[in-house]
C-alpha cells in the first residue's frame, strides 16, 4: 500500500439523499498483475451499517477487459487519487481528455448511486458488496469528467 495502511485512513462524511455515508480511498499496489500493480480502492458505508460497505477497486489491469484499442485508463497517482485516460498523443494527467477524481464528493455520490442501482443494499445486507473491476464498468459508472 502506498503511504498509510488502508485501515488507518480516516473516514470522510458525505450527505446524500437524506442519508449519511462514510467513505475513504487509497492507492494500493497489487501483488498479482499483468499491466501494472496500481489500484485505487474506495470503501463506502451507510452510517450505522459498517458490516455492509461497498468496496470498489479501480485496477489498471482492468483495461484488458475493455474493448478500447485507442487508449487506456492509467491508475497510479497516489497523492491526487486521479485516474486518467491516456493515448499515445496524450500521456500526462494535465492534458488528459477524461479523468476521475476519487477525492471528489461528486464522484463518490455517483459511485453510491451506481452501486445501489446494481444491488448494493447496505441497510438490508450484512456482507460487503464488492466491485473488484470498476474500470470494466467505467462508461456505466459515469464518474469521469471530460475535457472535450
Amino acid at each position: 500500500m502506498a503511504n498509510k495502511s488502508f485501515n488507518k485512513i480516516p473516514l470522510r462524511k458525505l450527505k446524500h439523499r437524506g442519508k449519511t455515508y462514510l467513505w475513504k480511498r487509497s492507492h494500493v499496489h497489487l501483488k498479482e498483475n499483468q499491466i501494472s500493480p496500481c489500484s485505487e480502492k474506495v470503501l463506502i458505508y451507510l452510517e450505522n451499517y459498517k458490516n455492509s460497505p461497498v468496496q470498489i477497486s479501480f485496477k489498471e489491469d482492468d483495461n484488458l477487459l475493455l474493448k478500447d484499442t485507442f487508449g487506456k485508463w492509467i491508475v497510479g497517482h497516489p497523492e491526487s487519487s486521479v485516474i486518467w485516460y491516456s493515448t499515445e498523443l496524450n500521456e500526462t494527467i494535465n492534458k488528459s481528455v477524461k479523468s476521475i477524481d476519487l477525492n471528489s464528493p461528486k464522484t463518490i455520490v455517483k459511485l453510491i448511486d451506481f452501486h445501489i442501482a446494481n444491488g448494493w443494499a447496505p441497510s438490508i445486507s450484512s456482507t460487503k458488496f464488492i466491485n473488484d473491476s470498476a474500470l470494466a464498468h467505467i462508461e456505466e459508472l459515469g464518474v469521469f469528467e471530460s475535457k472535450d
